[in-house]
């Protein structure tokens, strides 16, 4: 019996009146790559918002690991084992790759966000930044301004951020937003391996990259899971070919 990860049932979210979640449920298998995807509008990253915690649901449940994790802040989210990377980059340009990391590895240790330059002097920070650069085999960039680097690099960074607390399960917000042809590869390959590591819900607008990665696909239009299953029984959906404006996946 596989093991669940994530397990979400029934959230609806609502602004005024529009609901932009309605009655969603699905489920992240351990080791496993779980896409979402949707036309724009679906209701996608409200979703993945709902279960970081950036937003609260109006109704439902969100379970990590067994736990209700419904009603916990996106701290205590993150600590018990949630890493997210977002659509749009969220690190700090005018800084080194290797200082992103130490920054992460201060947030995680819950001393705030003070006295930059000696933390970044200390042998531990240092030490364990390079490891979650590892994650992703970045660490040769270490040294380099994150404003001097490309775009496929700062994808690798941000995914190494989000795997730097080690999490259960991982958040992807549309990774290969702005990567060109070679980029993407590059990003699809490392996201692949992260299943030896986590599991991951992956939102991605790019089908070619949903079909090679996912092991399972969930269609949510106008805030409604609309079908769910293997990669080759989404692809036959006629009503995901309809929600995608006839055209075929």
């Amino acid at each position: 019996m596989c093991e669940i990860v994530l397990e979400i049932s029934d959230i609806t979210k609502k602004f005024g009146a529009l609901v932009a979640t309605d009655s969603v449920s699905l489920e992240v298998k351990k080791g496993e790559i779980h896409a979402l995807i949707g036309p724009n509008g679906a209701g996608k990253t409200t979703l993945v918002s709902q279960i970081f915690g950036d937003l609260s649901p109006d109704s439902g449940s969100i379970l990590l690991n067994s736990r209700d994790i419904t009603k916990l802040s996106v701290a205590e989210r993150s600590n018990g084992g949630i890493g997210r990377s977002f659509q749009i980059s969220n690190v700090i340009t005018d800084f080194t790759v290797l200082e992103n990391a130490i920054v992460a590895e201060i947030s995680k240790s819950r001393t705030g966000l003070k006295f930059f330059s000696p933390a970044f002097q200390d042998r531990g920070l240092i030490a364990a930044a390079n490891k979650t650069l590892g994650k992703t085999n970045i660490e040769h960039l270490a040294q380099r301004k994150v404003a001097d680097i490309g775009h496929g690099e700062r994808r690798l960074l941000e995914l190494a951020l989000a795997l730097s607390s080690d999490p259960t399960l991982v958040l992807l917000d549309e990774p290969m937003a702005g990567a060109g042809p070679a980029e993407t590869k590059f990003m699809t390959k490392a996201i692949s391996k992260l299943r030896e590591k986590t599991s991951v819900l992956l939102i991605e607008h790019d089908m070619d990259v949903v079909f090679q990665l996912a092991d399972r696909i969930s269609v949510l239009v106008e805030g409604k899971i609309v079908a769910s299953g293997l990669p080759d029984q989404i692809s036959q959906n006629k009503r995901v070919q309809e929600a995608y404006l006839g055209s075929t996946l």
